[in-house]
């Protein structure tokens, strides 16, 4: 998988309005990051002040990453 890739897929789902896609990719990064893969960069500034992946930036971009993951996986469950 390349999270990055999925992540601006889901990015673009969301302003295409395609919940069912957006939902599939959410739950992708989701399991992926769950798993032990890296989270993609959300906010680049953040890449680029960190010195590895448990700095604060990076712990930062992840918590980010999974927070709109499970809010979108989440809203599926509900409709």
């Amino acid at each position: 998988m390349d999270p990055q890739a999925t992540w601006n897929e889901l990015l673009q789902a969301i302003i295409d309005r395609d919940r069912d896609s957006a939902t599939d990719l959410a739950e992708s990064l989701i399991d992926w990051m769950e798993k032990g893969g890296f989270s993609p960069i959300a906010i680049p500034e953040l890449g680029q002040a960190s010195s590895g992946p448990k700095s604060a930036p990076q712990m930062l971009n992840r918590l980010v990453v999974y927070y709109v993951c499970k809010t979108i996986s989440l809203r599926r469950r509900r409709s």
